[in-house]
C-alpha cells in the first residue's frame, strides 16, 4: 500500500530492484552534531586511576568502571537511595499489621501477667491476715487463760462462803438451843419458885391453925 502511493511506485517491475529515487521526492537528511557530554568526574577519576583506560571527559572514549563487589560508590561500596516519603508507607503498612498481628496475643499475656499478680496479691493478704489472726489466736489463749485462773478463784471464794454459810448456820443453831435452854431454865425456875410460894402458903396455913387451936 506504500509502494502506491510513493511516486514510481506503479512503475516498478515485478522481480527488479527499487528504481532510485528522484531528487524531489528525497527526504533530505539534516545532519546533527553530537550532543555534548559533561565530562564525569567518576569516569575521569576512575579512568585515570586504571592504566589503559580513557578519560570520561568529551572524546576520551569510554570509561573503565573499576571492578567492584555491585557498589557504585566509592571503593565500591553502594551509595545510598534518596530519600523518598513514598517509600515509609510500606514500612508503616508493616509496621500497623505487626501491632495488629501482636496486639491479641500481648493483651492476653497481660490479662495472664495481672491475674497471676493479683492472685500473688491475695495470697500475701491470706498469709498476712493468717499472721494476724495467729496474733489474735494468740491473745485470744492469753485472755482465756487469764478467764480460767479468775473462774478458779472464784470458785475457791465460793467454797469460802460455803465454809462461812456453814459456820453460820451454825451459829444460827446453837444461838436457838441456847435460847430453847434459856427458856427452859425461865420456865423450871417459874414453876420452882410457884412451887415454893405454894409450899410457903400451905406451911403457913398449918402454923396459924395449929396456933388457934
Amino acid at each position: 500500500m506504500r509502494s502506491l502511493t510513493r511516486p514510481g511506485g506503479l512503475t516498478r517491475p515485478v522481480g527488479h530492484a527499487r528504481p532510485p529515487r528522484s531528487p524531489a521526492s528525497a527526504r533530505p537528511r539534516v545532519a546533527r552534531a553530537p550532543a555534548p557530554r559533561a565530562p564525569s568526574v567518576r569516569g575521569t577519576a576512575a579512568g585515570a586511576a586504571q592504566p589503559g583506560g580513557g578519560g570520561g571527559g568529551i572524546g576520551g572514549g569510554p570509561p573503565k568502571r573499576p571492578p567492584t563487589s555491585g557498589g557504585d560508590g566509592e571503593d565500591g561500596v553502594r551509595a545510598p537511595p534518596p530519600f523518598s516519603p513514598a517509600a515509609l508507607w510500606p514500612l508503616a503498612a508493616h509496621s500497623f499489621a505487626t501491632f495488629l498481628w501482636l496486639s491479641p496475643p500481648v493483651w492476653v499475656a497481660f490479662q495472664v501477667l495481672r491475674s497471676l499478680d493479683e492472685f500473688a496479691r491475695s495470697v500475701a493478704r491470706t498469709a498476712d491476715l493468717d499472721r494476724a489472726t495467729a496474733d489474735v489466736g494468740k491473745a485470744i489463749g492469753a485472755l482465756a487463760d487469764r478467764l480460767d485462773r479468775m473462774d478458779a478463784r472464784f470458785d475457791r471464794m465460793d467454797a469460802r462462803s460455803d465454809r462461812l454459810d456453814v459456820k453460820f448456820d451454825r451459829l444460827l443453831n446453837a444461838t436457838a438451843q441456847t435460847g430453847v435452854e434459856a427458856s427452859r431454865r425461865e420456865a423450871r425456875l417459874a414453876v420452882g419458885a410457884a412451887g415454893l410460894a405454894l409450899l410457903g402458903a400451905w406451911l403457913g396455913r398449918g402454923s396459924a391453925g395449929r396456933g388457934a387451936e
